[in-house]
């Protein structure tokens, strides 16, 4: 089955203040669930899921969101910092934790770039038990606003990303750079207890590793909170597609060999 025949078969619309859309894939006498979070498309208005093929055969329930709100997304949190749409978005776990009897600590969150974001800021909020994120942004507010040259070509992108900023912050000023930035960040300076196993993969000359992965470790190292950083010799931030497939792999089977074949 194509991925076009599965997300017509299992596509869904959990409906709880916000509707989002998802893919749900059950695995009969699994105890782990995986929640995949969608990156940025380079078309405008382009939503997609990701990684269902890569996850296929992976013995775990399997939970993919779609975050199609305004131009690019949102990030799964909401309009006008009102967090409408994280609400939905834990609803809907929290209704497959119950339902498959899913402890926490066996609640697994990825995604890459933009959804190793929200893997990190879900993971470390709610402590779910693992996430794991290929080259995610950590400040969401420089990335959206100044990560991007504006070069002939690339204005339509780069003015879709401050859109982006807009609808979930409300404007693209300073403060609201310095809001978007600390919404992950702010997180580590909670209790470290009950952390998740967080696990990062990044090239090393991805312009993420340096504005993104370095400050975040950083504050990681100074906060007592464990991790593990995989560096691969890779230039480009499009070169996830490749590696990080076999990491998110390789990692899970890491954290229970029973998840892959």
């Amino acid at each position: 089955m194509g991925l076009v025949e599965i997300i017509k078969s299992t596509e869904k619309t959990h409906k709880a203040g916000k509707d989002i859309k998802y893919l749900f894939c059950e695995k009969k006498g699994s105890d782990k669930l995986i929640v995949t979070f969608p990156g940025f498309n380079s078309e405008v208005g382009a939503f997609r899921y990701r990684y269902v093929r890569t996850l296929k055969d992976v013995n775990a329930h399997r939970l993919f969101f779609l975050d199609e709100f305004g131009t690019r997304g949102c990030y799964l949190l909401g309009k006008n910092r009102d967090f409408s749409i994280e609400t939905s978005v834990m609803s809907l776990i929290n209704s497959i934790a119950k339902k498959y009897d899913i402890k926490i600590e066996n609640i697994i969150l990825q995604g890459s770039s933009k959804g190793g974001w929200m893997a990190l800021y879900y993971g470390i909020k709610y402590r779910f038990g693992h996430v794991i994120a290929g080259g995610p942004q950590t400040k969401m507010g420089d990335f959206l606003m100044h990560d991007v040259k504006i070069v002939p070509g690339e204005e339509l992108h780069f003015f879709s990303k401050v859109k982006v900023a807009d609808y979930i912050a409300g404007g693209h000023e300073k403060e609201d750079l310095e809001y978007l930035d600390n919404l992950l960040f702010n997180l580590l300076y909670d209790s470290p207890d009950n952390f998740p196993d967080i696990y990062i993969h990044v090239g090393k000359g991805d312009f993420h590793y340096e504005i993104h992965i370095l400050p975040f470790v950083e504050e990681l190292d100074k906060n007592h909170i464990k991790y593990q950083l995989d560096i691969e010799e890779y230039k480009e931030h499009n070169d996830l597609a490749f590696y990080y497939p076999k990491y998110l792999l390789k990692t899970l089977k890491s954290i229970d060999n029973k998840l892959v074949k």
